[in-house]
């Protein structure tokens, strides 16, 4: 299998994303769900810490303006909610059975 087939295969959808992120999770079980994130901030002005993933750039595989990755916010170390990243090119999952 190739490499970019591997990483498409491991970045989740945003309906994943939607579906298993639940507020009151800590980061570790988000961690176990997604892996490591791209980035994460610690707290800022308003107490929210963020971790971000961006889907790899060789897994955009639609030239137009869609979604390529996720925010996580926390609060205390807890989910408050996820917010898609939106941007162009876009990663567009290929249908899998699940």
């Amino acid at each position: 299998m190739h490499l970019a087939s591997q990483l498409a295969r491991s970045f989740p959808s945003q309906e994943q994303v939607a579906r298993q992120t639940k507020a009151g999770m800590s980061s570790k079980q988000i961690a176990q769900l997604f892996g490591a994130p791209t980035a994460r901030r610690g707290e800022d002005q308003d107490d929210v810490a963020t971790m971000t993933y961006v889907a790899p750039l060789s897994t955009l595989n639609s030239p137009e303006e869609g979604y390529s990755g996720f925010e996580i916010l926390f609060r205390e170390g807890k989910v408050i909610e996820w917010v898609p990243i939106r941007g162009a090119p876009s990663y567009s999952p290929s249908p899998t059975r699940e």
